[in-house]
């Protein structure tokens, strides 16, 4: 028991993938929805932190599984919807007595980095136009 909040020990053994494949299951969100959702987790929250019991997690852990989004190239709005995935699952978790508390709700984990700012569109005689955008903050001609 720490800070008055008992987590049943058995429940706290749970490993993030058995938790998450059941809250999947439970959703009641639209089909494309769930779908999304549980690849996301499959592909990338499983093989980094599926194996950790629920009981053992720690901001330090959610830093990492960011860090190594980024580090792996998935960044922008993907990554945002991976750590949106795994944060819900951690708040299920601790409404479910598994966990006492989200390490996602630390003031020290950030979700990752926001994309960067898209091309303000095609301008006449704008040859930067026909490749990506390096931000928005480019002279644009007209």
């Amino acid at each position: 028991m720490s800070r008055g909040q008992y987590v049943d020990p058995r429940a706290a053994r749970t490993t993030f993938q058995q938790y998450a494949e059941r809250w999947i299951a439970g959703q009641t969100t639209d089909l494309n929805t769930r779908i999304g959702a549980e690849t996301r987790l499959r592909l990338h929250a499983f093989p980094r932190i599926g194996a950790r019991p629920l009981g053992s997690f720690h901001p330090v852990h959610i830093r990492e599984f960011v860090r190594d989004l980024e580090n792996d190239s998935i960044g922008g709005t993907y990554a945002r919807n991976i750590y949106a995935n795994v944060r819900a699952v951690l708040s299920a978790a601790v409404d479910d007595g598994h966990l006492a508390r989200n390490p996602c709700s630390a003031t020290s984990v950030r979700p990752p980095s926001r994309p960067p700012e898209s091309c303000p569109g095609f301008r006449p005689r704008c040859v930067r136009c026909t490749t990506p955008c390096q931000s928005a903050t480019e002279p644009w001609s007209t």
